[in-house]
């Protein structure tokens, strides 16, 4: 017996603000501005951002301490 096998590319639920949220985030280089610049809360925008790398699978931004980095 032969074995399905799909080429389907996996599903990947998020929205067009999540990704807002996140082209602004790595703008401003700081998840704070991002914050004020789209009106929520920097535990929002940082659980968003969460999120989103969990639904892609891989880590988007670097998150350095005072410091931030972007995988450019």
């Amino acid at each position: 017996m032969k074995k399905s096998v799909s080429n389907q590319i996996p599903s990947i639920d998020f929205d067009l603000r999540q990704l807002e949220i996140f082209r602004k985030v790595v703008e401003l280089e700081s998840f704070k501005k991002a914050a004020e610049a789209v009106f929520l809360a920097q535990a929002s925008v940082s659980e968003r951002i969460a999120t989103l790398e969990s639904l892609v699978g891989t880590k988007l931004l670097d998150r350095l301490g005072i410091q931030f980095s972007c995988w450019r």
